[in-house]
This record gives structure tokens, sequence and C-alpha cells, in this order.
């Protein structure tokens, strides 16, 4: 009896269509997040979801761990895994069909004035609400915009490195541990994502304005633990080294705090609907194809000692926080260019957060209203009282 595929062509259409399933997971919740909370607090909000990959990667070990240690007839032990986390998946995604609401405009858990108080709370984000209305302008400029080609480039070259998570069980076999062993050893690789990206959050909350260096920071122990395994494997491996080395990949977990931040960074500096979902998705074809040439690195002709995969990880982990520091000096220099405009403009508006628009009803009338500009569909670009966050 099988109950899963029974082949490498199986295998593949089931991923292809959990990838497909997938792929709107990241940028659906960062829309979201943008739609409850402030800028100052999405960087807060998204590491808090997104540490959850670190506890789904430690609790999968410990579930991995038992059902190795279980034996069926008829069922292979990685087919039960992969029903028991289908399953639950499948639940949650049931549960979440019904229950998440598309906008804080929608959700049932609040009252109307609540509803009202947490649209209004958001207008100091200059990004307008939910608006299902595809613009081809907003589009366009997602596609010219540096900014978002940067965030871009900053995610290709910060998942190239992501291939570890898969790699890694093969190279805890390379180092002598054996099969059973290796399915806990990713534990603390979760629990270290948990830890790196929960402390990221409070520096983000004690120093504002700090996203880039605090995202270059967590990637400089990356870089210490891809030196260190590359100058150990031109040694003899003893069992200290092995060790030594399992402490390099550990430390590769620190840099999964930067691309949190980065992703929450991105939303917050891009403004207009289609602009911020077209900016999401370029975002995240830049996640996906880092994740399709990462495997590629990895091959046996390398294998053990994996020098030239580990040097294209370090080459990743030095070009990455490079692209976070340029992506800051754009978007304060581009500050400092709105603040003077600003100042050396002879005339503003009548009302510095409100501008006149022509409003057409139903019954073909039209009419002058004052509308806030906060609430406006505008572009980071076209709205030049948006300041981006650093």
């Amino acid at each position: 009896m099988r109950l899963c595929s029974k082949n490498f062509a199986g295998l593949f259409v089931v991923r292809f269509f959990l990838g497909v399933c997938e792929g709107s997971i990241t940028a659906g919740f960062m829309i979201v997040t943008s739609m409850f909370y402030t800028k100052t607090e999405q960087a807060q909000r998204v590491s808090c979801w997104f540490l959850m990959n670190g506890t789904a990667q430690l609790f999968n070990g410990l579930v991995a761990f038992g059902i190795y240690q279980m034996k069926h007839p008829l069922i292979p032990r990685w087919e039960i895994l992969f029903i028991t986390t289908g399953a639950i998946t499948f639940f949650l995604g049931v549960a979440w069909w019904f229950l998440f609401p598309d906008s804080s405009t929608t959700a049932w858990f609040l009252t109307e004035d609540e509803r009202a108080q947490a649209v209004n709370r958001i207008k100091g984000n200059q990004t307008g609400v939910e608006n299902k209305t595809w613009k081809m302008d907003q589009f366009w400029e997602a596609l010219t915009d540096t900014k978002v080609w940067l965030f871009t480039l900053f995610a290709l070259f910060d998942n190239i490195p992501n291939s570890l998570t898969n790699q890694a069980s093969t190279i805890y076999t390379e180092l002598g541990f054996s099969h059973l062993i290796s399915t806990v050893l990713g534990i603390p690789s979760g629990v270290i994502e948990i830890l790196t990206i929960g402390s990221g959050i409070y520096f983000l909350g004690k120093f504002p304005n700090s996203r880039a260096w605090i995202s270059i920071l967590y990637f400089i122990p990356n870089v210490v633990g891809a030196i260190m395994i590359i100058a150990l494997s031109q040694t003899q491996w003893n069992q200290a080294g092995k060790h030594a080395i399992l402490g390099g990949i550990y430390l590769s977990g620190f840099g999964t705090t930067g691309f949190v931040i980065s992703l929450a960074w991105l939303q917050a500096t891009t403004a207009g609907h289609t602009k911020k979902t077209t900016a999401m998705a370029m975002n995240l074809i830049g996640y996906c194809v880092g994740n399709i040439i990462g495997p590629q690195v990895w091959q046996s002709k390398f294998s053990p000692k994996n020098v030239v995969p580990w040097s294209i990880v370090l080459a990743c982990y030095v070009i990455s926080p490079i692209i976070m520091y340029i992506i800051r000096c754009l978007l304060v220099r581009e500050n400092l260019r709105r603040d003077r405009a600003k100042l050396d403009a002879q005339q503003n508006r009548a009302d510095d957060d409100e501008e006149v628009v022509e409003v057409k009803h139903s019954d073909g009338t039209v009419t002058v209203e004052r509308v806030d500009v906060a609430f406006l569909d505008l572009t980071d670009k076209a709205n030049q009282d948006f300041r981006y966050c650093l």
C-alpha cells in the first residue's frame, strides 16, 4: 500500500502544486500586515510571524525523530511524516479561510468603531488602504523603481545559501552522524532562528531607523561561520573539527533576521496597492530564483569538503549586507531631497494632508471634495509627503 507518490515525477508534480499554494503566503502576509500596523510596527510584526519558520523547524525535528523510530508494515516512515504535517497544514488552512479577515475594515473581531480606529491609525503610513483596482501605471512604476530592484537582488543573493536547510541533513551524515541523530540536529537551527529574530525585534524597537544596521550586524556571524567551515575543511576531520563545522552551520542561521527585516522594509517603503503587490511579487521571484540556484552549487564532485559551495555561500553573505547599505543610502538621499523641496516650495496646499479631487457619483453628478492624501491610493513616488523609513 502506497499513499504517496511512487516516483520522482509524482513527487515533482506534488511539489509543484505545493509551491503554487505556498507562493502567495509571504506576499499575502506582508500586505495584510501593512493594513493593520503602522510603519514602525510592521518590522516587528513581520518578524513575529516569520520566526514561526524556526518554530516549525524545531517542531518538525521532534516529530521526525519520533516517526523515524516507528515501524509500519505498509507505510514507509517518510510517508507518515508527510501525511502528519500535511494534515496539520490542511486543517489550519481551512480555519484560516473562515477566520482570517481581508483587512481591518472587515475584521470580524473588531466593532465598527474599532475598525474606523484601525484604519485611522495607519494614516501616517501614507500608503492608502486596500484597493482591488489594478493600475498599470503603478505596475510600471514598480518595474522601474531602483529600490524595488535592490530589494529583489537582496532576496536573490540572501536565499542562495538557503539551500543549506535542505543540504544540512546530507552534511550531517557526511560528518559521521547517523540518520536518526541528523533528524534532531536541525532543531538547534530552529531555536537559533527564533532567538535571533526575537532579538532583532527587540533591537528594532530600541533603535529607530536602524533596519540596515541591524541587518548588517546579523550577517557577521554568517560570514564568520562560512570562513570557519572553509578553513576547517582544509584540515583533517577529527571529532573536534566536525563539531566546529557543525557550529559554523548553526552560525549561518543568524542572517535570517536580515531577510525578515528586508521584507518589512520593502513593505513600509512602497505605497500604492498595485505597486506594493508588484514589488512583493518581484521580491518573491528573487527569493525563488535564489532558492533555485542554491541547490545547484552543492554537487557531488565538491563533496565532502564542499569548499566551492561554501565559498559561494560566503560571497552571498558578503554581498547581501552591502545591498542593504546601498538601499539605506538611496532612501536617505531621497528623504533629504523631499525635505529640501518642501522647504523651497513657495506655496503649500491649503491643507497639507488633504487634496481636492473630483468624485463621480452613481447618478452621474460630479462634486469636488477634499480627500485625505494618506487614504488615496498614491505611490511613494507620487506622494511627495511620503518619507522612507530607515
